[in-house]
This record gives C-alpha cells, structure tokens and sequence, in this order.
C-alpha cells in the first residue's frame, strides 16, 4: 500500500506568522510577486530579548503500509526578520491605541532553520530547502500583516505587565500568493516602554495554498512523508 503523502510548510511565518489555510481560513488567493505602488509609512522597530518566529512540521515514520502510525516533530526557526509598524511601541498605552495599529513583518526566507543534524548537514539542508521549497532565488521574503486589531476588554488603560486578548486581520504574503485570516488570536503585553504581541494558537498552514513545491521538500528532506500542514507560532517584543 503507497501511502497518500500530504503537504506541509516550512514556515513561517509568519509568524511568521512567521504564520495559508489557517485555523480560521482564508481569503480568495492573489498570485504573482508581490508590488506595492506607495510605500507604507510604517516604522522600523527595535527587537527586544523576546524575538521568536518558529513552526513544527512532523515526519511520518511508520512501518510502510502504516507510515501515519508514527509521527516525530521536526522543528525549526527563522532567526533573522523584521517588523515595522505605524507608530512606536512606547505610544501604545491603552487598549484604544491598538485599534488603529499596522504591523509587518518580513522574513528573509534563505535564513530558515530546521534544528536537527549536525551543523555542516543543516547548512546544506536548508540552503537546497531555501532553494527548492521556497523558490528563495525568485521569492526572497514572506511576510504578513496585521490590521484591525480588537479586544473585548473594558479597560480604558494598561499598567505595567498588563496582557490583554485580542485579535486581528492577518495578510499572510508568500510565494507570490497572498492569503487573508481573519480573527487571528494573540496576546499583547506592556511593560515599560515596551510592547509583547505573542501568537494565543498555533496556526496551521497547508503548503498546497500557496503553490509551494512540496514534492521537493520530501525529496531534499528524504522522509516517507510529511502531514498536510505546518504549525507557526511567534512571539516578539518591540522597544522602540
């Protein structure tokens, strides 16, 4: 029996997410690379000690016949990425301020890590990922942005450590395909001249979404085979 193999993204993202069909689907997809006409006018942040862009994908190991049977996670990161937003973290002091932010995130796609094997075997392995699966020459970043930002607290103001639930519109841009998610959930916390937004759920994004070569990342990666999606999660701390 030739096990049906499903597809999985590396990713993220996008926060990445990094951060497709995710877990409260998606938008009508727009293909081609991405143009924008007028720059935003956002502003460049300064990352705190808290900057993590991470997914999951797992690997079937099963006896052949039964691949599913046996499932192992294979991590990853994306160590190196950007965010920008329309005003500083210092000016967000209450809950009202969130409902008119914009953040973006770009990740340089050449730079994702998959935390296994030596260092000599994960350099090449995710440099033939970057080159394969992402079509890095040709699609450099993935990035999404978040907009629309709500919460059903009644507080009028934060104090120091505060964390609020909130939730906010996502355009998740990848592989020359943009997708949007509405509702995604996070968790924005303020310290002192500082502001955390962190992922509340992981967000599940299928490969096929965003026409992404998944035969090519079985082929490098050599596994049986790979779940249908990844799971993103992120969790930044902005102090500009």
């Amino acid at each position: 029996m030739i096990a049906r193999l499903r597809r999985p993204l590396l990713l993220a993202l996008a926060p990445l997410a990094l951060a497709g069909t995710l877990l409260h689907g998606c938008s009508p997809a727009t293909n081609g690379p991405s143009t924008n006409a007028t720059p935003d006018p956002l502003i460049n942040a300064t990352l705190g000690e808290t900057k993590t862009l991470a997914f999951t994908m797992k690997k079937w190991e099963g006896p052949d016949g039964d691949l599913e049977s046996k499932k192992t996670a294979v991590n990853g990161t994306f160590p190196s990425f950007t965010v920008a937003m329309s005003k500083k973290a210092s000016a967000i002091k209450a809950p009202a301020d969130l409902s008119d932010l914009k953040a973006k995130v770009e990740v340089p796609l050449e730079e994702a890590n998959v935390i296994t094997g030596s260092n000599a075997d994960a350099m090449l392995r995710n440099a033939r990922i970057a080159e394969f699966y992402f079509e890095a020459t040709k699609f450099a970043k993935a990035g999404f942005t978040l907009t629309n930002f709500q919460t059903t607290s009644s507080k009028t103001s934060f104090a120091p450590g505060d964390t609020l639930d909130v939730t906010a519109d996502a355009e998740l841009d990848l592989h020359g395909v943009k997708k949007t998610i509405p509702g995604l959930k996070l968790a924005v916390t303020l310290t002192e001249g500082a502001c955390r937004i962190k992922s509340a759920e992981d967000l599940s994004i299928k490969s096929d979404a965003f026409q992404l070569p998944w035969q090519a990342l079985l082929h490098e990666c050599g596994h049986k085979g790979l779940d249908e999606a990844a799971t993103v999660s992120f969790d930044v701390t902005l102090t500009n």
